[in-house]
């Protein structure tokens, strides 16, 4: 053992450590200011030899036992009994290695050894411990701010990998890293705890639904949407009803939506006019004749909800052309890139949210700010002068297009739909204005990028 002592002394102080022969107990000691890198130091002697070590116990930053990695034995934690226990594998083999370490008076770190023996052989590869998987405090940095950035540990350990060509780190150790990370930011709180403190902090307007039990509820039936429609009415003001909701057909939320928001559109589809519509169903009715379950299907299922779903009767609503729900559901998908996975506590989740629209809000801002310095090569017409740099580029195209019906004369019966879901000028208005340039105040604040509202 005396040899043994020795070696990994002399290794030591290669390393310029400061080592002392003849301590207290005899053998060896090793000294430094700080018990970090002097761990450090003791770790890269036995990777050399091959051997990982790990903390066996410590005490208020004064105590200190360093082991073998290999050290201690198995322990059934999880009650899992023996026949599981014959199948899971574990790499402990109670090996006596053992280093004590404390801190003195002076600020001191002292190891020493009390055992340096090993019962096993050395490892062919050190990659198998997992001390050898350990980050340097600077790399562990560097891995929070990752993190912080929404960075998935997959990426995290290809960036590090990059700079470190013989990295020791593995997908594990990422997710440990991130796993502690989010502990030490939750600190004592719960996570309902921790999600109430952050909606306070950050001026958050919001209201909670508990069981009588006090217990959070979460039920997708017709009650729980009416609360939730009311819960929001609440926040945007009761004069401030919303003029159409885009939403699949889920029967609970259109009754709720009925009931909270009773003059809202819900769902838009297409057919000009009635009389065209029921031109068009007795058409599809005789083609496909021998579907009658399909037809029965839709005449009991949908037809009776035609009003909010059919071009005659949606396309008297503002609606600026959303007939369907698919940009929600883009919306949504993009939200699920920013939450990677369902396993996170609601503050997380109510954090990575607020990422996610933080970055959506800013990029707005920036296209807006690029669009009021831009001016369109078809709208070099001095018609367009009053418009430039107060109106979007979507609208400014939408009434390009029917400036160019004029011109072209393919100007349809004027129906007013246009100016109804729009918000914008049709054609016939257009043709009918005796002004020299297109007034800004013709124009539905939807589609102005000139308002404060995109600044704060």
């Amino acid at each position: 053992m005396e040899g043994r002592d020795g070696a990994t002394c002399r290794k030591m102080e290669r390393k310029g450590y400061e080592v002392t022969k003849g301590g207290e107990n005899g053998g060896m000691k090793t000294v430094a200011t700080d018990k970090t890198s002097l761990r450090s130091g003791i770790q890269a002697s036995i990777d050399s030899s091959r051997y990982g070590i790990s903390i066996l116990n410590s005490k208020n930053e004064k105590f200190y036992t360093l082991q073998c990695d290999r050290g201690g034995s198995y322990r059934d934690r999880n009650d899992i009994g023996v026949e599981r226990k014959k199948s899971s594998v574990s790499r402990l083999v109670e090996c006596p290695f053992r280093i004590i370490g404390g801190k003195g008076r002076d600020g001191i770190w002292v190891f020493k050894p009390k055992h340096l023996a090993h019962n096993h052989d050395p490892s062919t590869n050190i990659s198998g411990h997992p001390s050898f998987s350990q980050l340097s405090t600077a790399k562990i940095q560097s891995v929070k701010d990752m993190i912080r950035a929404r960075i998935p540990p997959r990426k995290i350990l290809s960036s590090l990998r990059q700079q470190i060509s013989n990295l020791p780190a593995i997908s594990r150790t990422i997710y440990n890293a991130k796993k502690k990370f989010e502990e030490k930011l939750l600190g004592d709180r719960s996570e309902i705890g921790a999600l109430y403190e952050e909606l306070q902090k950050g001026g958050f307007l919001y209201d909670i639904l508990r069981s009588s039990e006090g217990l959070l509820t979460h039920k997708e039936d017709e009650e729980n949407y009416i609360w939730a429609l009311n819960a929001f009415k609440e926040i945007i003001g009761h004069t401030n009803h919303p003029l159409v909701i885009m939403k699949d057909r889920e029967l609970a939320l259109m009754n709720a939506i009925t009931n909270v928001f009773p003059s809202a559109l819900e769902n838009v589809a297409y057919s000009t006019t009635e009389a065209i519509f029921l031109n068009n169903w007795a058409e599809f009715e005789f083609t496909y004749i021998n579907k009658k379950n399909a037809i029965e299907y839709i005449k009991n299922i949908w037809l009776p909800s035609k009003e909010k779903f059919v071009s005659p009767w949606t396309e008297r609503y503002l609606h600026f052309r959303n007939r369907a729900s698919s940009r929600a559901e883009g919306a949504n998908s993009k939200l699920k890139m920013y939450l990677q996975n369902s396993t996170r506590g609601f503050h997380k989740v109510m954090e990575t949210i607020c990422h996610a629209v933080e970055h959506e809000f800013n990029e707005i801002k920036v296209k807006i700010a690029s669009q009021k310095i831009q001016v369109p090569h078809y709208c070099n017409n001095p018609i367009y002068r009053d418009l430039l740099y107060h109106v979007s580029q979507f609208a400014l195209k939408e009434i390009c297009q029917q400036y160019e019906k004029i011109k072209k004369g393919t100007m349809a019966h004027c129906i007013d739909r246009f100016m109804t879901t729009m918000g914008l000028l049709c054609a016939h208005k257009l043709k009918e204005s005796k002004e020299m340039t297109f007034s800004l105040e013709l124009i539905h604040p939807q589609w102005r990028i000139d308002t404060s509202s995109m600044e704060d």
